[in-house]
Order: C-alpha cells, then sequence, then structure tokens
C-alpha cells in the first residue's frame, strides 16, 4: 500500500520540457520511434535542420553509457551542422564482452558530426561517427598494442507532404579490435559491418490524432582470428533486428497521449563454438506502449508511462554431428511504469526521469534502501 501511495503522489507532481530527449522519452515509457524527438538525429541526420540552434547536455547515470553532450548551429541559411561528443555507440562493446578479449581498452571519446539542409519541403542530411581507443606498452625493444573502435556512416531524409511527413534513414557501422604482443601474437575481429535502415511517416487522421506507422531493421556480424605465422579462426556471432509497428499521437489542449504496437523479432546466430550453430530468436508481439505528457501550468508538465512486452524466445542447436535440439519459452509478460519530471525557463529546459528503483522501492526515508534519485537527467536550451 505504501509503494502504491508513493506512486500516486509523484504521479501528480509530474513536470516537463521543451525538446524531447532521453529523460523525456524514458518517462514516456521509451515510446520511439513514435513520437518526434531530437534524439532521432542520431539515427536520421536529416532531423538535425529541425533543431537548429540547440545545445544539449544527457547527464544519464554515472558511469553509464548515456552521457553526452552537443550543440547544433545553422552556420548558414537552411545548413545546419551538430556535433556532439561523448557519445557511446556500436556493437563494439558486445564484441569485446562476447570475445571475452582482455587487455584491450574501452572506447572512448565518441564524436559525432552531422549536417541537415532544408531545401523547403525536403530535409537532407549525413552523419558520421567515430569512437575508439588505443594501448600501447613498451619494454626495451618490445612493443605490444591494442586498440578498439567503431567507426559509422548515415544518411537520412525528411519529406513533408502537406501535414503529412514521412522519413527514412540508412546507415553502416564498422566495428574492429586487435591486439598485437612482442612476439607478434595477433588477436584481431574479422568482419565487424552492420547496416541500418528505418522509416516512418507522421499522418494525420483527425485535427488531433496522427497514426505514426514504423519500420526498422539492423544487422551485425563478426568473427575473430589468431596468428602467429599460421592463423585460426573463431566462428562468426551475428544479430538481426527487425521491428514493424503502428503507433499515434493525440494531441487535446494541453495532454499529449502517445500510443503504439510494435512486432520485434531479434535474432542471435552463434557459430563460435565449432561444429554446432546455435540460434536464439526472441520474437515480441505485441510490444505496447502507452505515454501520457500533460502540461499542469506554464513551464511544468508531467508524464507517465507503461510499456508490456509479450513474447517467446526459441533456442534452436544444431550440431554437425548427432541430432537438432530446439527449446522454446514465454518472454516479457511484465509491466513497466516510469515517472518523468522536468522544467522550461525560458530557452532552457531541465528533464528528469526517476529511477526504477524509487519509482518501486520508495525511498530511502520509508524503506531504508539506498538508491540513486534519477536514471536520466537532460538539460537543453535552444536560441
Amino acid at each position: 500500500m505504501r509503494k502504491v501511495l508513493l506512486v500516486c503522489f509523484m504521479v501528480l507532481l509530474l513536470t516537463g520540457g521543451l525538446f524531447a530527449n532521453d529523460a523525456r522519452l524514458l518517462g514516456l515509457g521509451s515510446p520511439r520511434p513514435y513520437v518526434k524527438d531530437y534524439y532521432d538525429m542520431f539515427y536520421n541526420p536529416a532531423v538535425v535542420a529541425a533543431y537548429s540552434d540547440l545545445a544539449y547536455v544527457e547527464f544519464g547515470t554515472p558511469g553509464g553509457m548515456s552521457q553526452y553532450g552537443g550543440v547544433n548551429y545553422e552556420v548558414i541559411e537552411n545548413l545546419v551542422i551538430g556535433v556532439a561528443v561523448n557519445r557511446k555507440y556500436g556493437e563494439i562493446f558486445d564484441m569485446l564482452d562476447i570475445a571475452g578479449a582482455s587487455g584491450i581498452p574501452t572506447p572512448l571519446n565518441g564524436l559525432d558530426i552531422m549536417g541537415a539542409y532544408n531545401l523547403g519541403n525536403v530535409k537532407l542530411g549525413m552523419g558520421f561517427y567515430t569512437i575508439g581507443a588505443k594501448a600501447t606498452s613498451k619494454v626495451g625493444d618490445d612493443e605490444s598494442t591494442a586498440k578498439a573502435g567503431n567507426t559509422g556512416i548515415n544518411f537520412g531524409a525528411c519529406l513533408n507532404m502537406g501535414e503529412t511527413v514521412v522519413s527514412a534513414a540508412a546507415n553502416i557501422r564498422m566495428n574492429k579490435f586487435k591486439t598485437e604482443d612482442a612476439s607478434d601474437n595477433v588477436h584481431e575481429s574479422t568482419g565487424g559491418m552492420g547496416m541500418g535502415f528505418s522509416g516512418r511517416a507522421f499522418i494525420p487522421i483527425t485535427s488531433k490524432l496522427k497514426a505514426v506507422p514504423a519500420l526498422w531493421f539492423r544487422n551485425h556480424s563478426f568473427g575473430e582470428e589468431y596468428s602467429n605465422g599460421t592463423s585460426s579462426e573463431i566462428g562468426d556471432y551475428s544479430t538481426m533486428v527487425l521491428g514493424v509497428g503502428i503507433g499515434g499521437n493525440y494531441e487535446l489542449d494541453n495532454t499529449l497521449l502517445v500510443m503504439s504496437a510494435s512486432f520485434i523479432m531479434d535474432n542471435c546466430t552463434n557459430e563460435r563454438t565449432e561444429g554446432v550453430k546455435v540460434t536464439e530468436s526472441d520474437m515480441y508481439f505485441p510490444a505496447l506502449n502507452l505515454g501520457v505528457e500533460h502540461n499542469f501550468w506554464k513551464g511544468v508538465t508531467g508524464r507517465f508511462g507503461l510499456r508490456k512486452n509479450i513474447g517467446s524466445n526459441k533456442v534452436k542447436t544444431e550440431p554437425d554431428e548427432g541430432d537438432e535440439s530446439e527449446s522454446t519459452s514465454t518472454l516479457g509478460t511484465s509491466t513497466v511504469a516510469s515517472v518523468g519530471l522536468g522544467f522550461v525557463f525560458g530557452n532552457f529546459s531541465l528533464d528528469w526521469f526517476m529511477s526504477s528503483s524509487i519509482l518501486f522501492n520508495g525511498p530511502y526515508l520509508f524503506t531504508g534502501s539506498a538508491s540513486a534519485f534519477s536514471s536520466n537527467v537532460t538539460a537543453t536550451y535552444d536560441w
């Protein structure tokens, strides 16, 4: 009962910001890609044109993956350039975990450079991203090196057809790691390339309701090679994600209602163990989201979100010799609730997403459990 009262109390105190951002989206129950937000520019650089003269900082969770900042600036009429620093992105982080690669530094200091040109009803954009790290050790004349990184390029377009807005984007990513010791023993990744595309549209149904169909896809594959005169290889590890769904944005006075239902397939093929192929597939249908954003008074908006995924997991093992095996199980039947807070002061906004431990367990005063008060905090300024 205490937890229920706490949640109800916090819902009554909701507040929010001017621009969409990590904290806002999390407060709405993570409705990407069914709501517009400036974070889309990292997937579709044409979106930069809609958010010119903007500075932002995502504080995220201390020590987490989501602390970065950036600025968008209209350098000449209709041309907007965006730069972001410290954003961590790419499959290289998963590759290092899967490979168990020791001694390789974690990639740092991510850099995004994006540009978009507004042609009127058409906006075109291109973006470049890189992150990496290198470590060198030397004893006498013997030198060892280790490096890892990810480089990507993406393209995007937004088309305005009256009140209907259609956007599409594509990207290519190259992830790689390599170690080489003083004895010329080399351990490096092979492959590492990933590709993706996405598309969505905001289609007016009534003056207050917009339908939002969306589609997204991405894949990635890598292997490993050891060499020192002779070479040996470890089989590929491949992933593929496909999503398609329909959402809706309903605007009524000072309230925005975001809803969506999606089909998501997350497939992984593991051939790293010699003589056996393991395919694991997670399928979610439906993946449901409901988010509410309400402006209580000037500069104060509140958010609440619900997400529920219903799906299944399937694992298929195919050895070179012997019988195949297959198992299935139910996935993700729980409902996840989220709450966000924020304020707007002139051109400055501050958004806040309550950490799940505080939301469901309560603060230290009531529970005696020490928890971070927030999971994400976002600050933005436009001029």
